[in-house]
């Protein structure tokens, strides 16, 4: 591994942005009191005021590298922007990326994912909230000299109006689109009305992503799941059934060259899940339903973000090695930053060298159509 990662870029799957006031202004401006905006408090500094009854601090998106429960990490949560430099200067977020060995990162959102669940006249809102964000995230990302690769978020209750975002995403620079994790109730994936979107995104390159605490319903969370921490234990199972969803509802038979993206779910449940759906599928009349197996469209049209997950490696034979892309989550609470390349070394102690550049920088390359970029040397931490 160590000759890997010394000829090999290590690039993020998965890392964020942290929203900065001027997304908001042109939103509050045209709608009013109802639009989201930051506010500034004595208490915990800059919060996002959804206009929906909840405020988020964004604090709380700045604590990667803090142990959880402590004076730091609490008083991380409360300064706003002026908990870490590099939530408002890209020279300082490149600095981290150095300091960490990171060559590049592909960007998510951080408070963007509250906005999917907006319907009716909420919906417009949240759909000129986007567009705002993206705007801002493709002039950040062509700010960071080549290593920042933004991925646009897209609404799904207008798909005429989601195409043309889409669209219109591409000629900006976005390298995919961020969809809400589990579909409106009112409309699931494998409708065939989501074909114009699946269509485009297929014609443009653009692979779909589902991040984790990104969803469409407000009620996608049985209440016994809020006991005992299993919302967070078994969050993968949201994208589990988007995933069933699309294969099963038809969606990759009829778009076989899309991709699709499962980020931040971690990655050793899915050799299980294959598994028992290929086991559905041959037991019983499924099999008729779709060409190949389940897994075949596992391995063809989808791949899933890790951080620190050893099972699902150990498993890569069964979840297929071209499907699986680390990621650092900088700069949240679960990333592995600044111990990114350590932690790599770890979990991938027993993969070939083929095995873990494919992890660490191939995949995650062909996917989002990156250009090709050279390893960033660091002191591994300890």
């Amino acid at each position: 591994m160590t000759d890997t990662l010394a000829t090999a870029p290590l690039i993020s799957a998965d890392s964020h942005i942290v929203e900065v006031p001027e997304i908001f202004a042109p939103v509050a401006k045209r709608f009013g009191k109802p639009a989201p905006r930051m506010v500034e408090t004595a208490e915990r500094g800059w919060q996002l005021d959804t206009g929906l009854g909840r405020t988020i601090p964004v604090g709380v998106f700045a604590t990667a590298g803090m142990e959880p429960q402590t004076p730091q990490h609490d008083q991380t949560e409360r300064a706003g922007y002026e908990a870490r430099d590099s939530l408002t200067s890209i020279t300082a977020r490149l600095r981290d990326m150095d300091a960490d060995g990171v060559a590049a990162e592909v960007l998510f959102p951080s408070a963007m994912g509250g906005f999917y669940a907006m319907q009716g006249p909420d919906a417009e809102i949240a759909a000129a909230t986007f567009v705002s964000y993206n705007d801002w995230l493709a002039d950040y990302a062509r700010e960071s000299r080549g290593r920042m690769f933004p991925l646009a978020c897209i609404q799904v209750h207008d798909i005429p109006g989601a195409v043309a975002e889409a669209r219109r995403a591409k000629q900006l620079g976005h390298v995919g689109i961020v969809l809400p994790c589990g579909s409106p109730d009112e409309r699931l994936y494998l409708d065939p009305e989501y074909d114009a979107l699946w269509a485009t995104a297929q014609e443009l390159h653009l692979p779909v992503t589902f991040h984790s605490g990104i969803g469409a319903s407000h009620n996608s969370t049985p209440e016994a799941f809020r006991r005992h921490g299993l919302g967070y234990t078994l969050i993968h199972l949201g994208v589990a059934v988007t995933i069933s969803d699309l294969i099963m509802g038809g969606v990759c038979d009829r778009f076989p060259n899309i991709t699709f993206v499962a980020a931040e779910f971690e990655t050793g449940w899915i050799a299980h899940f294959l598994k028992r759906m290929d086991w559905r599928q041959f037991r019983r009349e499924d099999r008729t339903k779709i060409k190949l197996r389940f897994s075949d469209y596992w391995r063809r049209n989808f791949v899933a973000t890790f951080e620190d997950d050893e099972l699902g490696i150990r498993t890569r034979d069964i979840i297929g090695v071209e499907t699986l892309m680390w990621a650092s989550d900088y700069p949240h609470g679960d990333s592995v930053w600044p111990n990114s390349r350590a932690t790599v070394e770890r979990i991938m102690a027993d993969c070939s060298v083929e095995e873990s550049a494919r992890m660490t920088s191939r995949t995650v390359s062909r996917v989002f159509g990156l250009p090709e970029l050279a390893p960033v040397p660091t002191t591994v931490h300890a």
